[in-house]
């Protein structure tokens, strides 16, 4: 990974812009000009850059597998079906005019991470099995965060009038989810949305619909989710790979894309009164943000 660092250089230096003999931005690595002569240009220029942060925590999904039923006694049984992650995201994306001096005209970076994984879970649980088994590093864990450390650039020339004619464009969505939360008013059918941050690492929000035959929680609570990286069966280390953080980056920029994330507070469809599933909608997102900005080399 590459981690930006602010300098100041000579003037001229590829993808830095210039007024006198002082650079104006940060330096950058990546693929290089993709066009230009080395010759200075005045512009106006096309600035374009993408930037992502996404927190994670590993979460169990399960279900009542029996009940051992007497005239004196009930014990249930629960199993871990599987395990998935909820995500807590903040993207952006910015298309501004830019006049400063450039040279060369052109350049691009790929937008590269870095993963800051944590062994355990939110309560201190480590996930070994029996042969000692440790967290691989590269790999997610049970919970971490996954930030941007080379943000997306592109500069060109900026179009005054053709067909794909520019403008400048801001989009920032910030403390999203891909699993939303929605409660019943008690003794009543009106439904409210229920902040995500609060539960954000409680398992017992993720384990069981409360709808579902044998939920233990009985707190009311409705979610709708969209978990990515789910693993069969109880979690441990040995089922991680490096191969995860890329697809789930990818599956993450994939709801941004196509606006399949919920706010902190859901929002709540019409009407708000009735109280069965899919009550609230996934809003946040927008179209300007593509994984195929990625770089995982």
């Amino acid at each position: 990974m590459v981690q930006r660092q602010l300098t100041v250089q000579p003037a001229g230096s590829p993808g830095v812009g210039t007024i006198g003999n002082y650079n104006l931005d940060f330096t950058v690595t990546g693929t290089g000009p993709t066009s230009g002569t080395g010759v200075g240009t005045s512009g106006p220029f096309m600035i374009e850059t993408q930037d992502l942060t996404i927190d994670y925590v590993r979460v169990p999904i399960g279900r009542m597998t029996a009940v051992e039923l007497t005239l004196s006694s009930c014990i249930p049984n629960y199993s871990i079906e599987s395990t998935g992650m909820a995500v807590r995201v903040r993207a952006t994306y910015s298309r501004r005019k830019d006049s400063a001096y450039y040279d060369p005209s052109a350049f691009q970076q790929p937008q590269k991470f870095e993963v800051f994984a944590v062994s355990s879970d939110a309560s201190g649980n480590g996930y070994a099995v029996s042969g000692g088994d440790s967290m691989t590093s590269g790999c997610l864990g049970p919970m971490g965060q996954i930030r941007t450390v080379q943000k997306y650039y592109n500069r060109r020339l900026w179009d005054q009038g053709g067909v794909g004619t520019d403008s400048e464009v801001n989009r920032i969505i910030d403390n999203c989810f891909n699993v939303g939360i929605y409660g019943r008013e008690f003794g009543g059918s009106s439904v409210y949305p229920w902040n995500s941050n609060g539960f954000f690492t409680a398992y017992e929000r993720y384990f069981m619909d409360v709808r579902d035959a044998g939920n233990p929680s009985n707190n009311g609570q409705f979610e709708e989710e969209n978990f990515v990286d789910v693993k069969s069966g109880p979690y441990t280390y040995a089922q991680d790979s490096i191969n995860d953080v890329p697809v789930m980056i990818d599956a993450v920029a994939n709801m941004i894309t196509n606006v399949h994330l919920y706010g902190a507070v859901a929002t709540l469809k019409e009407p708000a009164y009735h109280w069965s599933s899919d009550r609230i909608i996934e809003d946040q997102g927008f179209n300007e943000y593509w994984e195929g900005r990625h770089d995982y080399s």
